[in-house]
């Protein structure tokens, strides 16, 4: 099917181009490109865990370019091979550190800020290629997707015993790889 629409429309450019109809061509380009994409989703099987769920892009426009970017990095780096609700939470951490009057109120300050985040230590950060998985996770968290009951941290729960984590903070529940914790109430 994806065949017979890219010939039909390489010859209705052909055709437009000897009219010279370049707005024509113009159109038809984006047509093919649209039908393209609506080919391609029928033929490819849905995700188990649905990645492709369509988020509310609203929430999405209150950030900027760079700090949507910075979102996508940072989630890669700590999460690539979590399922969608490990990815989600690791937003929900950053989105709860903003609200929280602990941290920093922007998001490059909370994820750049010092010894918080172990990809901007170890390099991974700039590393990081986010594909649509990551970028759709982060939609849903900004669209208001929330699996954190709060959680201001979290770590990879491999070397979790002893750490400053489980010492000082209140363990909330485990995800995937990560550990996630809350400040303690301190009997308030």
């Amino acid at each position: 099917m994806i065949c017979n629409i890219k010939f039909i429309t390489i010859l209705l450019i052909i055709f437009s181009i000897r009219l010279g109809g370049s707005m024509y061509v113009q159109e038809n380009i984006e047509t093919y490109k649209m039908e393209y994409k609506t080919e391609l989703m029928k033929e490819t099987k849905p995700e188990k865990e649905e990645y492709f769920k369509e988020a509310k892009p609203t929430i999405a426009e209150n950030f900027t370019i760079q700090e949507l970017d910075i979102l996508y990095r940072i989630v890669w780096a700590e999460a690539r091979g979590e399922d969608k609700k490990g990815l989600i939470l690791v937003v929900n951490v950053i989105i709860n550190r903003l609200n929280s009057p602990l941290f920093p109120n922007t998001i490059e300050e909370v994820v750049f800020q010092y010894r918080q985040f172990s990809p901007i230590l170890d390099g991974s950060f700039n590393r990081a290629t986010p594909d649509s998985r990551i970028k759709n996770a982060v939609h849903m968290a900004l669209a208001g997707e929330d699996h954190s009951e709060g959680a201001l941290f979290f770590r990879t729960i491999r070397g979790a015993e002893n750490s400053w984590h489980e010492r000082s903070l209140t363990k909330l529940f485990d995800h995937g790889n990560h550990r996630f914790y809350k400040p303690p109430t301190w009997g308030l």
